[in-house]
């Protein structure tokens, strides 16, 4: 007897689904997943500040450092907005390291020696 072919066992096995992730679109789900946390951590900074501002009683010391923690947690994300905005502009228009496809993907260029990675 002949053993039997995995083909016929388990049919045509094909490659996983994301077999080809560039490091551009690793990025691009860092970045997403980054903003996301960073959405969560200011929503949660601002929601406790406001509750240390209802239940400060008018003490004059709890509610300055209850505005302190609101409007720190607004900088915090106004901050990392502006740092991604300066990126984008310096990898994608002055540096030529992102770019974009018809898709909206972003394609991580990387200099070697015999020229960039984008095609």
């Amino acid at each position: 007897m002949f053993p039997t072919p995995t083909s016929a066992v388990w049919g045509k096995i094909d490659p996983p689904k994301y077999a080809n992730i560039t490091l551009g679109e690793i990025i691009k789900w860092g970045l997403q997943i980054f903003f996301v946390v960073l959405a969560l951590f200011t929503l949660y900074n601002m929601l406790m500040g406001a509750m240390s501002w209802i239940t400060s009683n008018g003490v004059e010391e709890k509610l300055k450092a209850a505005r302190e923690q609101i409007m720190h947690a607004i900088v915090g994300l106004i901050i990392a907005i502006f740092v991604l905005v300066v990126w984008g502009i310096l990898a994608s228009n002055m540096l030529g390291l992102i770019k974009t496809t018809q898709n909206g993907q972003w394609l991580l260029c990387l200099p070697t020696i015999t020229g960039s990675t984008c095609k």
